[in-house]
């Protein structure tokens, strides 16, 4: 099993997030199939969260999971490749004294 990092979540884990509902369990992990939500228990720990979410999380969520990823590292790439393109050499074409 898998823990699924998020560099957007406020946890820090894909399917994880701070309920105010209770303060001794202050974890929730959910995941959604369509417009399906499926909720999975509080948690004392994120990493609790995460590694029930990491348990549960159905075939589908793992594709839309991958697509996503896959759509961001091709928008990053094409982010970097315009960068690189438009580099005018930066300080290396100035003179050197």
């Amino acid at each position: 099993v898998t823990l699924q990092l998020s560099a957007t979540a406020r946890t820090g884990y894909r399917g994880v997030a701070v309920s105010s509902e209770s303060r001794k369990l202050p974890f929730v992990a959910s995941y959604q199939v369509g417009s399906k939500r499926t909720h999975l228990g509080h948690f004392g720990t994120p990493v609790e969260a995460a590694l029930a979410y990491a348990r549960a999380r159905p075939d589908a969520v793992v594709k839309r999971e991958e697509e996503e990823e896959s759509r961001a590292d091709a928008s990053q790439a094409e982010a970097d490749a315009k960068d690189s393109d438009s580099d005018d050499g930066g300080c290396f074409d100035q003179p050197v004294n």
